[in-house]
């Protein structure tokens, strides 16, 4: 049915299957637009009122060039003719009228035709489909999908500016079908968010933030953050994984739990990793502009790490960072004293890079580890028992106060380590060897068999905590040996010097060697150890005084003891006794 002239509805219009043309202006004031089936309302030129139109069945088409379009209650709605542009206009008269435009089922706008929310802003609501195949202008309105059923998005070429997915249907689904650009938010409070089934990419301006019990199903497309400052939080207990993420926004911060299979943080960029909040990267994290680690933060990468040229890492308080890959480094570092970073890969994980970053703690707990950089680390190496390399050409320095964890594995040096002389080598659990040819700080031994490799030259003190010492036919140089348990194995036979620290045998057994034993410091067997003299001569040389001293009533002999100190004098404190067939010497001024 074709109306021609103006259109005055007082009372029904009922349309089934049939089509009704409204040629000109059309008014339901008081009146009903009822729809029965699939039937259409063309309306082509002004539009008063829609009168009390029904919202279950049918389709309204604006099908003419420049109209105003009725923010009403729509089953479908089609933004039709073939040009001009559609504007969203309030009903202003009647205050109980919704201030958004919504639409149960689909919303479609027409090739070369434009839908303008216009500059009230106004909320579009749709219940199925949209399918824009001209252009949406969405201003500073909102789109919301709040269905029962799935519903597909065809975004066309158009930005969008909220988006918000609400569907109430349990796993429904909203598809997207072409990439999707957002200048604002994406908020997801229920439903699926689709990228699965078409891999769109999609660009996010502002927040994303997705509720309890959302769902976001990743594509092959890429999740961009673009605009100024952002956020990201997901409320579900296992986050979603988005898929691909650039990060090319001024600031984004990362607020709870999130998940991404890939990141790239773009120059300029700085993504803020809220405190406490684990991200999670399954797959490859790229620094190029800057990743910052608030305290209790952890970054989790099931991949390769990189920090480029350009990029820089900035680690605050406990945060730690985790990869299962390579570390790539040459960019910038700012670790605080209490950040760390593991490689807990289950295969071999290289660090590689241009730079000469200070790390605060490295730990490398599952598998082989290669050192291709010269570095430094500033409080702890734990190589987890593991193989570890330092690459010919490098160096890694063990800063004043760090400790170097070996709790197994072979360590090879083909570079340089350098161990400053307040730092700390802990052997631990394993039987293990000592390195040939390396200045060590201080050193502590806690648990299964030390043996010497080579000289053992220790500038600070050696701690045997617990567990055997086998020193063999190896010299000994130390500062100073505490011996608080574990026992001296085999038959020593080379020479020892320690320096002024002496020697304090506290607990366990303490094997001298058959050579001489050459002290510059205090002796001291106060403790419940025990001292098995062998057949060496101990020699003490210092240059300020000196002392013995053992528990009172207690038989700790010296089997030959020679006092060679000529500046200050060598006291005793207890009994003094030497063996049979041993000797007291007293060099010349020596007292």
């Amino acid at each position: 049915m074709t109306l021609d002239g103006t259109s005055d509805v007082d009372g029904t219009i009922t349309i089934s299957t049939g089509i009704v043309d409204a040629n000109g202006a059309f008014d339901a004031n008081s009146g009903f637009v009822t729809f029965t089936d699939a039937g259409n309302l063309n309306l082509s030129s002004t539009i008063t009122d829609l009168g009390t139109l029904s919202d279950n069945f049918g389709t309204v088409i604006y099908d003419g060039v420049d109209q105003d379009v009725l923010t009403d209650i729509y089953n479908n709605l089609v933004m039709g003719g073939s040009s001009g542009t559609k504007t969203l206009k309030g009903l202003d008269h009647d205050p109980l009228l919704p201030v958004a435009i919504t639409v149960n089922s689909d919303l479609t706008v027409n090739v070369d035709v434009t839908f303008d929310v216009s500059g009230s802003d106004y909320a579009v609501n749709v219940g199925g489909a949209l399918e824009n195949n001209g252009t949406f202008s969405a201003r500073e309105g909102t789109v919301i999908f709040n269905g029962s059923d799935n519903q597909i998005f065809t975004p066309g070429s158009s930005s969008y500016y909220d988006i918000t997915l609400n569907n109430a249907g349990d796993d429904k689904l909203l598809t997207i079908v072409g990439d999707l650009e957002i200048d604002h938010d994406l908020t997801l409070t229920d439903g699926t968010l689709d990228f699965d089934t078409n891999d769109p990419a999609i660009s996010v301006a502002g927040d994303l933030a997705i509720a309890d019990g959302a769902v976001w199903t990743k594509g092959s497309g890429t999740a961009t953050f673009d605009g100024a400052t952002q956020s990201l939080s997901d409320a579900n207990t296992t986050p979603n994984d988005l898929g691909d993420a650039l990060i090319d926004c001024d600031i984004l911060t990362v607020a709870t739990n999130a998940t991404v299979t890939s990141i790239q943080i773009s120059s300029g960029s700085i993504t803020i990793i809220n405190p406490s909040v684990p991200f999670t990267v399954n797959g490859v994290l790229t620094i190029t502009g800057e990743l910052e680690m608030a305290d209790g933060s952890v970054v989790d990468a099931g991949g390769d790490v990189t920090v480029a040229a350009a990029g820089t890492l900035d680690m605050d308080g406990t945060s730690r960072l985790k990869m299962e890959g390579d570390l790539s480094f040459s960019g910038i570092l700012e670790a605080s004293d209490d950040s760390r970073i593991d490689l807990d890969g289950d295969t071999q994980q290289t660090i590689y890079g241009s730079a000469t970053p200070i790390f605060n703690s490295l730990f490398c707990s599952s598998n082989a580890s290669i050192l291709n950089l010269t570095a430094t680390i500033n409080d702890t190496l734990d190589a987890g028992g593991e193989d570890f390399t330092i690459s010919n050409g490098k160096t890694l320095t063990m800063e004043t106060g760090s400790v170097t964890v070996l709790s197994g594995g072979t360590w090879t040096r083909d570079g340089t380590l350098i161990l400053s002389s307040d730092s700390k080598v802990l052997y631990t659990t394993s039987n293990q060897n000592t390195m040939g040819n390396q200045i060590y700080g201080n050193v502590e031994h806690d648990g299964g068999l030390l043996t010497l490799g080579n000289t053992f030259t220790v500038s600070g003190i050696f701690t045997n905590t617990s567990g055997n010492f086998l020193p063999g036919a190896r010299n000994i140089f130390a500062d100073g040996i505490v011996w608080t348990g574990g026992s001296v194995g085999g038959t020593p036979s080379q020479k020892w010097y320690l320096g002024e620290d002496g020697i304090d045998i506290d607990g366990g057994i303490f094997i001298a060697t058959s050579d001489t034993f050459t002290v510059a410091g205090d002796w001291d067997m106060t403790g419940s150890g025990t001292f098995i003299p062998g057949t060496g001569t101990v020699i003490f040389d210092g240059t300020a005084p000196q002392s013995i001293t053992s528990t009172a009533g207690s038989h700790q002999p010296f089997y030959s003891v020679q006092i060679s100190n000529t500046l200050e004098t060598v006291s005793i404190t207890d009994k003094f006794e030497i063996n049979a067939g041993g000797t007291l010497t007293i060099d010349e001024n020596a007292t």
